[in-house]
């Protein structure tokens, strides 16, 4: 009789049900729960997740129905923004990426400061108030590790991507000569820099749109 009494009580320990707001948390987000300080490659949803605020759902960026990728409008998109494709709220839609131009488009940065990028097919745009390296550097100062700004030289410049810290778009630069030693630079947005090109969201939408990848900097 005692070991009856052990077994249904067990039974009905293992049958209580599961807190529901946990449960529904858990099972309620159709992607990746992570902390939300890290990349996703779509969007995140906030209340999808068991644990703390900072812990939310990222959907990833892919849709059946969406031919690009599902991503908060107020991101950079290269091409143009279809609602109706995606999951989540009205500012989540569907960026198509715009066909690559014929020609091509370059830039040239100063290190004393500004940037100008010339699309080949017509059109350019100045942005002088990129800057590069930290606070009272100057171009005598480019060899130095995370102080000086980023060294004279050719360079190329990568696809646009979508950083969390340093904005969207950030694109890597890769040096084509002496970079004393130093690398991992970047162009992204305006705030610290220890080298990196720091512009505006629209001179670095226009690098994105215009296909720009080539620098050169004197």
């Amino acid at each position: 009789m005692r070991a009856l009494l052990v077994v249904l009580f067990a039974a009905a320990v293992f049958a209580m049900p599961v807190n529901e707001t946990e449960a529904e948390a858990a099972n309620g987000c159709p992607g990746t729960c992570q902390q939300d300080s890290k990349y996703c490659s779509g969007h995140y949803e906030s209340g999808l997740c068991p644990g703390a605020k900072n812990i939310r759902c990222c959907i990833s960026g892919s849709s059946s129905k969406c031919p690009g990728t599902c991503q908060d409008i107020s991101n950079y998109c290269s091409g143009s923004y279809t609602a109706g494709l995606c999951p989540g709220g009205n500012n989540i839609q569907c960026c198509t990426k715009s066909p690559s131009p014929s020609g091509s488009c370059s830039c040239h940065f100063h290190q004393s400061g500004g940037i100008t990028c010339s699309a080949s097919g017509g059109g350019s745009y100045t942005d002088n108030s990129a800057y590069s390296g930290a606070s009272g550097s100057t171009p005598a100062d480019q060899c130095k590790v995370s102080y000086g700004p980023l060294p004279r030289g050719s360079w190329s410049i990568g696809d646009p991507y979508v950083d969390p810290q340093r904005g969207n778009p950030t694109f890597r630069l890769t040096p084509h000569g002496d970079t004393c030693g130093r690398s991992a630079f970047l162009i992204h947005a305006q705030g610290r820099s220890e080298g990196c090109i720091c512009a505006t969201q629209t001179m670095r939408n226009f690098i994105a749109s215009n296909h720009c990848h080539t620098l050169t900097v004197s």
